[in-house]
């Protein structure tokens, strides 16, 4: 049962009828939630039996909702509600280790790996899981309230581990070999051939009798085999004491003995070492190129042979610099201590002559930065180039005593934009019940505290444009609405902007022309106010920490016949995508509007539009005499005709002049006490971007 229905066979119940009938009745016609609401409204009033008041309750129920019973499109479906959808989960393989990831907060993970695709029966994402096989993974991330993620998708190859390569010692002429791949087998050759699973097999040390180079493999199932480990390995016959052998890694020096219980001493002076030289207790570090020298003794033994080897020192790399730039401004740093930072502006590339960096700087141009970290003992960094594009900062008025603004000439006299201000690039992060909470059950709001200069050239009823472009930390589709901070802790809402709007992490650009009903003031504590605003269902987590980099934040003062602009696609089934403008926008003089609008559709059918008063909602009448311009053909016949538009259209613009009775259902006149206000609505083919007023 419609609204209509049930408000005709409302007469029908007599004074002394029975709540429950009327339940009943309601119940057939609407949800039950609403069914309680409007019970707890007529009870409230005490007044069931008076037809009159129920009446009235429920026309008050249908305008507080919004609603448009009777009067929607011929079979148009109910507007489904638009969930916000959960980001698509990142899977990485390292180390034959997958992780999966989405950046939504407090989202659940499940995944495959036999190809099919993933739901919230498969397996849970708990922790990265190891790979024992090439498989392909495929996951979704899902959360209440929220639309499950896009499917990814990622081909994990297995990558067989390497046995690690095998270690040869020589101990008083007896050879042992190890690996560090617990289970591997290790064999070897003596005679300078390549091993493989075909050669010896090690089992147990062994002993060389004469010089010796022994090659050795470690192998393991499901491993790649190991590198080929090789040592030249030196007799000592007995009462002898083996020579040192000498080896580096990077910068550091180890020396070692085949005899136990030999001690050894080194040189690096390139001079012959003896019993006096430096004892070598332990590895060394080297800080230039050197030659180490070193002899073994012991006693009762024939000292060692004289070992050498020439050491290089490698220097360190000071670590690149990483160049910010924010709000005109440069700064540079780099994690390598006590490094000094060298920088060009001019494209050139950086050296220790170029400009040495004390501090942070300015531009005031667009430059590109190079810059590079130099250190004595390192070698110098990579050198870091960012592109810094300058962003001019906000015209306040060019002090012209004619008009103030900018460029000499009145814009309002030219039916333009009055600049009010454009501030640079700005940072703002929600805040969890950062203000009062209101009926609307705001959770967090961002506040913009900059005071505008020409802030108070906004009057009641004026409307402006502001547009935000940017960035988000992470996609989210809040409402929003803007207030103004009256006092402390308070706000009241400048307009009746309430829109969906959409931020992205890649880039938004959100254009809205806003009536307000207040002027702000000159107070320093007055300013606009951005909100962020959820209802009571829901979650906090959904918007907290939501950090919003604004490149763009620009207000303008509407000041000509311009009474809406942007860029609003339409759509029939969609509440979000339809443009409402209020009554206070139109003059007592106002006979139409001029609608300007781009349109995709087919040459023979561009798309077509619906002119609606708002309150009481009203498909406006309208004949091939009111509408003119880049459309038609206009019916007569029904007001439940839209208006057709040219295809293919690009700025097309379509006048429409309303009759007496329409006027004043706009200017709120129409029905005692309703607002009035115009809505248009229509299909997604068309996008509208500014709507005028006409007179005659």
């Amino acid at each position: 049962m419609t609204f209509v229905r049930l408000l005709n066979d409302l007469p029908k119940l007599t004074a002394g009828a029975h709540i429950s009938i009327i339940k009943i009745k309601l119940d057939e016609a609407i949800p039950g939630s609403i069914v309680q609401l409007a019970l707890e409204e007529l009870f409230m009033k005490k007044r069931i039996g008076k037809i009159a008041a129920i009446v009235s309750a429920l026309a008050m129920l249908i305008t507080t909702m919004s609603c448009d019973f009777g009067n929607e499109p011929e079979n148009e479906e109910p507007t489904p509600v638009t969930k916000a959808q959960v980001a698509t989960p990142a899977i990485t393989v390292a180390d034959n280790t997958v992780t999966i990831t989405t950046t939504t907060d407090g989202a659940s993970i499940y995944y495959t790996t036999d190809g099919t695709a993933p739901s919230a029966e498969s397996t849970a994402y708990t922790a990265p899981f190891a790979l024992t096989a090439t498989v392909t993974v495929k996951a979704i991330a899902v959360k209440a309230d929220f639309t499950d993620s896009e499917i990814a998708e990622k081909e994990c190859e297995y990558v067989k581990p390497v046995a690690t390569k095998p270690v040869i010692t020589n101990t008083d002429n007896s050879v042992t070999i190890t690996s560090e791949t617990e289970g591997a087998v290790i064999y070897y050759t003596l005679d300078g051939t390549e091993p493989t699973a075909e050669s010896t097999k090690y089992e147990a040390a062994f002993a060389i009798t004469k010089d010796t180079t022994v090659k050795a493999i470690a192998t393991k199932d499901g491993y790649t085999d190991s590198d080929v480990a090789e040592e030249a390995l030196e007799y000592v016959a007995p009462g002898s004491v083996g020579t040192p052998k000498i080896t580096q890694d990077g910068n550091t020096v180890t020396i070692t003995c085949a005899t136990t219980g030999a001690t050894i001493y080194y040189t690096t002076d390139g001079t012959a070492p003896t019993t006096a030289s430096t004892k070598y207790t332990a590895a060394f570090a080297i800080t230039a190129n050197v030659t180490v020298k070193a002899i073994a003794v012991k006693a009762d033994c024939t000292d060692s042979a004289v070992a050498e080897k020439a050491c290089k020192y490698t220097a360190p790399v000071a670590a690149k610099p990483v160049i910010t730039f924010a709000n005109n401004t440069v700064t540079i740093t780099t994690t390598t201590e006590g490094a000094d930072i060298y920088y060009t502006l001019d494209g050139s590339a950086p050296s220790a002559s170029s400009t040495k960096y004390t501090a942070a700087f300015d531009i005031t141009e667009t430059k590109t930065v190079k810059a590079i970290a130099v250190k004595e003992g390192y070698t110098n960094s990579e050198a870091a180039e960012q592109a810094c594009t300058y962003v001019a900062p906000a015209a306040a008025g060019d002090g012209d005593e004619d008009d103030g603004n900018t460029g000499g000439d009145n814009p309002a006299a030219d039916g333009e934009e009055e600049v009010v201000n454009t501030p640079t690039t700005k940072t703002v992060t929600t805040e969890t019940n950062a203000y009062s909470t209101s009926t609307h059950g705001i959770q967090a709001k961002i506040s913009l505290r900059d005071t505008w200069t020409n802030l108070t050239d906004l009057e009641a009823n004026d409307s402006f444009k502001i547009t935000m472009k940017g960035t988000a930390s992470r996609a989210f589709t809040p409402q929003v609405y803007f207030m103004d901070n009256t006092a402390a802790g308070g706000y009241a809402n400048l307009g009746a902007w309430g829109d969906t709007v959409a931020f992205t992490t890649t880039a938004f650009e959100i254009t809205k022309t806003i009536s307000i009903t207040k002027a702000p003031t000159s107070n320093e504590n007055d300013a606009f106010v951005f909100v962020i605003d959820y209802d009571e269902t829901g979650a906090e987590s959904d918007i907290e920490n939501v950090t919003l980099t604004f490149t763009e934040f620009s207000v303008s003062k509407v000041v000509s016949g311009e009474i809406w602009s942007g860029e609003t696609v339409l759509d029939w089934e969609d509440d979000t995508k339809r443009v409402t403008i209020d009554h206070s926008k139109f003059t007592e003089d106002f006979a139409g509007i001029k609608v300007t609008f781009t349109s995709t559709g087919s040459e023979e059918s561009g798309g077509s539009f619906k002119v609606i008063c708002s309150d009481p909602w009203t498909v406006l009448t309208l004949t091939s005499d009111s509408v003119s311009g880049d459309g038609g053909p206009y019916s007569e016949a029904s007001g439940e005709t839209p208006v057709g538009v040219a295809g293919n259209k690009t700025d097309g613009t379509i006048t429409i002049l309303f009759s007496a009775e329409q006027i004043a259902l706009i200017h709120g006149e129409g029905v005692a006490g309703k607002w009035g206000g115009l809505t248009i609505m229509g299909a997604n083919s068309i996008t509208l971007t500014k709507v005028e007023l006409v007179t005659e």
